[in-house]
């Protein structure tokens, strides 16, 4: 078995973060170790600890990393025709589909549990508020287009949103029928921004 990765180092990051979603689609959070990574990865142990220190670190990177793939490829290219898109069923469900392709099944359920068991997992959070202020920008820009009211409560407005996308995930989880997750979303985000877009009187 090799001792490094032999890749670049951007390279050789992905390659372990795509097999630590592999690995944790097959064995969950609690099971998968180090060791199970790397032999994914198909090199030593040690050569993944030359990029992460520990599962924790390596879990927090994948956790970025889903962030920025979300932030890249759902977000920055739905919502900038019609604001009204992403109220639809169409932009829940693309990012329902998103997810699937790159986060493995329960991962951020597992992460928020991990997040209250493990103290060395707490710093997570931050990572949650940088999707805020993430969020916060498009409500920069849709206050600028006039899609929205300058008044509006924007990290309350963001964090509520969020909150309601994970509800309906978990929703989904349980067996819920995913059309009405989906009619929920959209008839939600609909009340929402007809009330953002009302002219104070």
């Amino acid at each position: 078995m090799p001792k490094v990765v032999p890749e670049y180092k951007e390279e050789a990051r992905n390659r372990i973060l795509e097999a630590t979603f592999k690995t944790l689609l097959a064995k969950g959070y609690t099971k998968t170790t180090m060791t199970d990574i790397a032999n994914e990865v198909g090199v030593s142990k040690a050569a993944i600890y030359q990029y992460y220190d520990s599962k924790e670190t390596l879990m927090k990177a994948a956790t970025e990393y889903i962030i920025e793939m979300i932030k890249k490829n759902v977000w920055q290219q739905k919502y900038i025709d019609n604001i009204r898109d992403i109220s639809s069923p169409k932009f829940y469900q693309d990012i329902v589909d998103f997810m699937a392709t790159v986060v493995p099944n329960d991962f951020m359920i597992e992460m928020t549990i991990a997040m209250s068991q493990d103290k060395s997992m707490k710093d997570l959070i931050k990572i949650y508020y940088t999707v805020i202020e993430f969020f916060k920008g498009i409500a920069d820009d849709l206050i600028k287009r006039g899609a929205i009211r300058p008044d509006v409560d924007k990290e309350s407005l963001i964090i509520g949103i969020m909150a309601l996308q994970d509800g309906l995930t978990l929703a989904e989880k349980v067996g819920v029928d995913p059309t009405k997750t989906r009619k929920a979303w959209s008839y939600n985000l609909n009340l929402i921004m007809d009330e953002l877009s009302k002219k104070n009187d």
